[in-house]
């Protein structure tokens, strides 16, 4: 059945020029179920380049009916044209202590041909 899988996402973007390179990234997106029965979640994330080659990147998954959160923050470096180094730490946070799960950490290459 289609209509009990439907859920309906709707965000924003904005980018800020801050000086010469650098940038700030803002989006902001919800998932919105049609049916009550289904929880609203949210996604905020930042980006900030302080040069073009290295970002640093904040974002989370937020969902308000269960009062728990995803944090992720991490860092991007891109070394060569093609190369990015990628570091990321995720934490929760949770009212009920058998939802938090430790904090991860990711470490990454990402090649482009």
């Amino acid at each position: 059945d289609i209509e009990s899988d439907l859920l309906i996402s709707a965000g924003i973007f904005r980018s800020f020029r801050i000086g010469y390179e650098q940038s700030l990234n803002a989006r902001f997106e919800a998932m919105v179920p049609p049916e009550e029965t289904e929880e609203l979640v949210l996604y905020p994330e930042l980006v900030w380049s302080p040069i073009r080659t290295v970002s640093v990147i904040a974002r989370s998954v937020i969902v308000p009916d269960d009062e728990s959160t995803a944090i992720t923050a991490g860092a991007t470096w891109n070394i060569f044209q093609g190369l990015t180094l990628l570091f990321f730490g995720t934490g929760t946070a949770a009212s009920d202590e058998d939802d938090q799960v430790p904090v991860a950490f990711t470490l990454g290459m990402q090649a482009r041909f």
